[in-house]
């Protein structure tokens, strides 16, 4: 019956998890006790390992929502009482579902223990595995050297880095001078844009000034929107379908669906306000 079996376990742990329901746990679904040794057979995961994943090489966006989601369940885990701790956060044994749920199979270092600052240690190992780039490096040594004491602390900091990481502007952020030249090109014309006339409204800008204002805002705004969706700046799109979706042709079609959906939303906007300013 068993689909994993442990010669080193805590009973109490998954005694813990067999009746809970913690989402971001690999359920187990039965264990049992023979001659010193732990059987537990798991429920049964439609995905692939996060170590697959990170082989295949997957965006940094979602290198992040992997990250956010596997440090939300270890914050449940250490609310739990007494306090669940994993030892180890090994990206093998972390499963991404086909539904792109985050899951973690818990081993044979898992036990009910307070000291948070082993599983906080196992995490900043994580991220410097999963963001080699050094996207993480000061919060992965924060946590190597006990920086950082409780899981509220780590999550808190995590927040604060992918804030910053949103306030970066598309094109600046990988400090490559060609990319720079090409958001800088890009930018200078959508500003461009913004100031010159539109063949369709061209009489209302020039007798509306209000209409003027608005129609530059409404071309600006929509604009910055687009390449929201395009570079996963910020997380505003991310509850469009496909938009985090791991298959990259998925991830294509929920941005074209937003950007259809912003161009359509301006349009409406400017078409009212033709109305209500004639």
């Amino acid at each position: 019956m068993a689909n994993k079996t442990l010669e080193k376990y805590d009973i109490h742990v998954f005694s813990s998890l067999s009746s809970l329901n913690i989402p971001g746990i690999v359920a187990i679904e039965n264990y049992r006790e023979i001659d010193g040794m732990l059987y537990v057979l798991e429920e049964t995961i439609e995905g692939n390992t996060l170590q697959e994943y990170l082989n295949e090489g997957i965006s940094l966006k979602l290198r992040k929502y992997f990250m956010n989601e596997i440090l939300k369940t270890m914050q449940i885990l250490h609310h739990n009482s007494p306090k669940i701790i994993l030892g180890s956060l090994e990206p093998a044994s972390i499963w991404i579902t086909s539904n792109d749920k985050v899951k973690i199979s818990v081993g044979e270092q898992a036990r009910a223990d307070n000291e948070e600052w082993i599983d906080i240690q196992c995490i900043g190992y994580l991220l410097k595995t999963m963001f080699p780039n050094h996207e993480y490096d000061a919060l992965a040594m924060q946590c190597i050297h006990k920086e950082l004491t409780t899981m509220e602390e780590v999550i808190s900091v995590f927040k604060h880095h992918r804030m910053i990481d949103g306030i970066n502007i598309p094109g600046f952020r990988s400090k490559k001078l060609s990319h720079m030249i090409i958001a800088g090109i890009v930018y200078v014309l959508i500003i461009a844009s913004c100031f010159s006339g539109d063949v369709i409204w061209d009489d209302m800008i020039i007798t509306q000034p209000v209409f003027t204002a608005l129609y530059r805002l409404l071309h600006l705004t929509s604009c910055i929107a687009i390449i929201d969706i395009c570079t996963h700046w910020t997380s505003l799109f991310d509850e469009f379908p496909y938009m985090s979706d791991t298959n990259p042709y998925k991830r294509m079609l929920g941005r074209c669906i937003a950007i259809i959906i912003v161009l359509v939303i301006t349009v409406f906007i400017l078409m009212g306000l033709d109305k209500i300013l004639l």
